[in-house]
């Protein structure tokens, strides 16, 4: 299991970018509500829709509206993802860990499972090596060796 503090800056990086999508969306949300009232200005009292304005200028709000909604799903996607790892961390750290022997990966005597079922259906049991920082889920109970 990884704690926020044990990812590596560039694994932080993923989810830090919703503060940068976040500054991204407000910019673009400004460029559109000034759009927006231009396109008031334009208009008049009388309710007229003919618009004066370069075929550039007319491209750029374009242009920003699909930034925005870029932006936009690009800052949910990262903040569930966030949500997600937070949970899954959360359920790790709840659970009871026992001593599991060696680390295919490692080769290393420091192995811990996971006492309590997590999902049934989809995992058997949780374990981690201290010394090579790897998890990894036990699907089948013949896998299952202590």
């Amino acid at each position: 299991m990884q704690r926020w503090d044990d990812l590596t800056p560039e694994e932080q990086q993923r989810y830090l970018t919703a503060e940068e999508l976040r500054a991204q969306l407000a910019a673009a949300t400004a460029r559109a509500e000034a759009a927006e009232s231009a396109l008031r200005l334009a208009t008049g009292s009388k309710g007229s829709t003919q618009v004066i304005m370069s075929l550039e200028v007319y491209e750029k709000m374009l242009d920003d509206h699909a930034q925005l909604t870029a932006a936009t799903a690009r800052a949910e996607t990262a903040e569930r993802e966030r949500d997600g790892f937070q949970a899954w961390a959360n359920t790790l750290e709840s659970c009871a860990w026992q001593d599991a022997g060696f680390c295919p990966h490692c080769g290393a005597d420091d192995v811990r499972k996971s006492v309590d079922v997590l999902e049934p259906d989809v995992a058997k049991e949780i374990r981690y090596c201290y010394s090579c920082d790897t998890a990894w889920a036990v699907k089948d109970a013949s896998q299952a060796r202590a």
